[in-house]
């Protein structure tokens, strides 16, 4: 990165033209942007769409679900083989 960085300023040096003897101690030809206010600048809008918190919840609550659906049809296949005791610490 280093090398690539001497490189470009080496290479902007050699092509930029030399400025004429009268125009070396005037100030550029432009003026600089004024700062942009502040909550206008792209790290602040907001995008569309769900907030970042949102989506490890929203995943969690779907896998829960998921676990409560595989365990209800587990119970509901396997009911007639479970021992009494089973049951009844489910039922508990």
């Amino acid at each position: 990165m280093l090398t690539a960085d001497d490189l470009v300023e080496r290479l902007r040096r050699e092509h930029a033209p030399a400025p004429a003897p009268d125009q070396a101690a005037q100030p550029p030809a432009y003026t600089p942007l004024p700062p942009p206010a502040p909550g206008s600048g792209p790290s602040e809008a907001r995008r569309p769409g769900l907030p970042g918190r949102a989506v490890p919840v929203i995943l969690l609550g779907l896998g829960g679900v998921f676990v409560f659906v595989a365990v209800s049809l587990f119970l509901a296949v396997t009911w007639q083989a479970l021992p009494l005791v089973v049951k009844a610490a489910m039922m508990v």
